[in-house]
């Protein structure tokens, strides 16, 4: 969800969700590797063809059941 939230006072353009959680877990993922780029397993099988990526060991990620698989972005395809 996006949109204004808040008050007459105090609005502020914000998204809030499940995705915004998820993509904000991986997003500090990338405090272990400083200047990367990381993106999920759904990302990669989009992106796969024009990118190379190392894969990193799967990841726990809070309030979630299963592990995720996180790639790093390591260079584009030539």
């Amino acid at each position: 969800i996006v949109g204004n939230m808040g008050s007459e006072d105090r609005l502020e353009y914000t998204a809030i969700g499940e995705t915004v959680n998820f993509a904000e877990a991986i997003e500090s993922l990338t405090k272990q590797s400083p200047n990367s780029i990381a993106i999920s397993e759904s990302t990669y099988a989009i992106v796969q063809d024009m990118i190379d990526v190392a894969e990193w060991p799967d990841q726990i990620i809070e309030d979630r059941e299963e592990s995720l698989t996180v790639y790093q972005v390591l260079k584009k395809k030539e």
